[in-house]
Order: C-alpha cells, then structure tokens, then sequence
C-alpha cells in the first residue's frame, strides 16, 4: 500500500509601500502550498517503508485503509520557516486551506521575517500533531508527543516532513517543491490468507499486542540537522530517525477491518528486547470459545524493534496442532518475494 505526500510551495511577494525591499527586516511573505496524498508513486520515504503493497485495499476505509493513512487535518496542519541550522525563522500564519480532491490540499499563509537570498532556509510541516507555539530544536526530538487512545483507533497519523530551500526560491514568484512527510506510527496488519477464508473452517476474532508505547514521540530524530525528510534512514542505530518513547501499557487492541478476516493496529515506535509480542485469538467453526495464540513480534532472523512508517503483515495460512502457520512478507522493497514462517505458542485458557 503505498502512499505519498507531497507539498509543492509557491511563494509571491507583493510590494508593501512601507517594506518595498526584498529581505528588509519585518517583510510580509505570502505563501501557498500543496499537500497531495495518495497514489502509486516512486518509492520515498512517503511509502510505508518495508512494503509496496497491490493496491487493492480499500481507499474508503475510514480506519485501515489508504485514505485514513493518507490523512491529513487542515486543522492540525503547522507549518515553519527555518535557519538551515533548524532553528526558528517564522511560523506560517492564517492557514487558509481548501480541499481540491479526495487527496490534494491547497493551503495560503503568510509569515514575517528577515529573508536573505543567499541563504538556505528550510520549510519544516508538522501534520495531525499537537499545537506548538515554540519549535523544537533539540536533536532527540522529544518535545512533540501524542497519546494513543486506549481503544487503538486515532483521529489522524502524525506526520512530519522538510525541506532545504534558498532565500531566492522563497522569495521568488513562483515555486515548485516538493516536501515528503514520514509518518511517526507503523501499521501492523494481521489477516487470514485468501485460502483459509475460502476454506471457511476458522475466523480471525481478535488480536492486540500485549504492550507498547503509549506515547508517539511525533517528531523523529535527527529532524533538525538533516536538508530533507529523505534524507533520513528509518533503522535504529544512532544517526537513524528511530524515536521510541518509553511509555510503557499493556493491552494495545487491533481494530477490525473486516469482520474475521483483517485486523489493525497503528502502533508507536518500541525498542524489543525480545519479549514483544501479539496475542491472536482465532475461532474455529462450531465452536463459541477462540483459541488464543502468543505471536513474537519478529521478522527477520533475529528481533526487530517497531520502527516509525513501516508497515508490517502477518498472513495466517493455516492451523497446525497448536501453532498458528504465519507468513510475513516482504520486508523489504528489496526482497518482495521473501516469506519467513515464525513459531507461536497456543495460550492455555
């Protein structure tokens, strides 16, 4: 399932008779920009990392789909003009936005500040995230937090992206930029395969993961130092976006889709010393009580931590004793035909 946001800025000037000089002090900037979501565009980092999907989802889902995780709240829409450092130039004021189609956002806003054309700037957008009225500058980008709801089901994904610009093209007349945003939450979808659906002898009943983090830090790491949101790698080691919040709860439940078929969850970023995991409940036909699984949160051949705009499925391919036969592919944009099978534990009753 892949998604795309872009933001092209178009920026115009008009001549104020007390601020005639482009880059005086306290100069009024008028800018317009587009958000465009959705679509089967070229792998970025506006993909759910880690999985390209077929596109048959189903785009009307209000909750699972490619619209909701294309998402995204004029209301909660904040947009910053930066140094190249990261540090605060001016906030975009007076958002004014209207909706063109189902995935394009037209938005103008002005902002007051000194310009200079030599410089490098950067238009930093914070989508479906708190309000901030100071921007971060902190390297380990924990000042932006949100909280999952404890029925799993959020309003909006938030989302983050920027973009190194000069202080001519900001100044100029006319603009063409692009701005890719990288959502602070991964999918985790579980569901039965399409043989086990035909088969029709079990129903897919519930799943939730046992714990998580309760808060998205929504803002990754590294998103002051780096000239675009491309540039930043989703792994885990110390230069990487990876920005878990130790928040720890119990009991995140999955949201379900289709009715004993696919389930949901959109879950924060969590740092897995081996002991994360799911439990699924699978009911078979005929009889009134499921049968609970233990499901490791792995997928590679060693354990992997939840890491922010990926998008992991776990495809239930049978029943065999007291283990569920999973498949769970593909990780990667790399290796789209790689399929593992992972060991579960049946829960006692």
């Amino acid at each position: 399932m892949l998604v795309g946001v872009l933001g092209m800025l178009a920026a115009s000037c008009s001549q104020d008779a007390d601020n005639p000089t482009q880059g005086e002090e306290g100069r009024k900037v008028q800018v317009t920009f587009t958000l465009a979501t959705g679509g089967q565009g070229a792998y970025s980092r506006t993909t759910w990392e880690g999985y390209d999907g077929d596109g048959t989802d189903d785009v009307t889902s209000v909750y699972g789909g490619e619209a909701f995780d294309n998402k995204i709240d004029p209301d909660q829409l904040q947009v910053w003009i930066c140094n190249e450092d990261g540090s605060s130039v001016a906030k975009v004021a007076r958002l004014l936005h209207t909706k063109e189609n189902d995935n394009t956002y037209k938005f103008t806003g002005t902002f007051e500040a000194f310009i200079n054309k030599d410089n490098n700037y950067k238009v930093m957008v914070f989508a479906n995230c708190p309000e901030i009225t100071t921007l971060p500058t902190s390297s380990t980008a924990t000042s932006m937090v949100k909280e999952i709801p404890t029925t799993g089901n959020l309003d909006a994904i938030p989302m983050w992206g920027v973009q190194q610009i000069t202080g001519t093209t900001l100044l100029a007349e006319t603009q063409n930029i692009k701005i890719y945003v990288l959502r602070a939450l991964a999918k985790v979808e579980i569901s039965l395969s399409a043989e086990m659906i035909s088969a029709g002898e079990y129903t897919l009943d519930s799943a939730s993961f046992k714990k998580y983090n309760k808060n998205i830090n929504c803002i990754p790491n590294g998103f002051a130092s780096v000239a675009a949101t491309t540039n930043l790698h989703t792994g885990v080691t110390a230069t990487d976006a990876f920005n878990p919040n130790a928040s720890e709860e119990e009991g995140l439940p999955f949201i379900t889709i289709t009715e004993g078929q696919k389930l949901v969850a959109y879950v924060p970023e969590y740092d897995n010393d081996g002991t994360l995991s799911m439990e699924i409940k699978i009911l078979k036909t005929g009889e009134s009580v499921p049968t609970s699984y233990n499901v490791p949160f792995n997928y590679s051949s060693k354990v992997e931590d939840v890491i922010r705009n990926y998008y992991y499925t776990y495809s239930i391919i049978g029943v065999m004793n007291e283990d569920l036969l999973i498949t769970i592919a593909p990780w990667t944009m790399y290796n789209p035909s790689w399929n593992i099978e992972i060991e579960t534990e049946q829960n006692n009753l």
